[in-house]
């Protein structure tokens, strides 16, 4: 508390309907260890910082950084892609947006499986195992795909594809 009893309001933050508990309280006539009480039962945290940074960007750059932390552990977790041996910036700015990409797409495949396909029992991981058996055979001078299974239908229905009977080679094509 402040001095007089009063509530400091510069060191109240948050989001979300109760960020402002202070100033209300104050504003109805409400005493500041009620409020400081009220703000105890939400929780309290506190950032820290070596820099100087302005107090109102502080939790948009704490949010922004848990954010880029939740894309890492997807990364790490799914991708498998870290631990990492890069020799400059440049090419660690690369990796980090081809893991971004693969998250975003991964994140969209999800959503596609869990919407159109939920009782297949398919996960983005098994969908592309299974879908790694999808094979061709080469035969003049095009490919003949293998009949899918009930899996690979499932998932070729759930994303809208119809898998192709016959893929030409252009390499092959007969120019006339």
């Amino acid at each position: 508390m402040g001095r007089d009893g009063e509530v400091p309001l510069a060191r109240v933050g948050g989001r979300g309907p109760d960020r402002d508990v202070a100033r209300r309280a104050t504003e109805k006539g409400t005493p500041a260890a009620a409020a400081f009480d009220k703000l105890a039962e939400q929780g309290v945290f506190v950032l820290v910082s070596s820099r100087r940074i302005a107090r109102d960007k502080l939790l948009d750059l704490y949010h922004a950084r848990d954010q880029v932390e939740k894309v890492f552990e997807v990364c790490k977790q799914d991708a498998k892609s870290l631990p990492l041996a890069v020799q400059t910036e440049e090419t660690f700015r690369g990796h980090l947006l081809m893991c971004f990409m693969a998250t975003v797409a991964h994140k969209m495949m999800a959503d596609v499986l869990s919407s159109k396909a939920p009782k297949s029992g398919l996960t983005v991981s098994s969908m592309l195992a299974i879908l790694h058996e999808q094979h061709a055979i080469a035969y003049d001078g095009q490919y003949v795909t293998t009949e899918p299974t009930k899996k690979m239908n499932q998932a070729y229905k759930a994303f809208g594809i119809k898998c192709p009977d016959v893929i030409r080679d252009p390499a092959k094509a007969i120019v006339g």
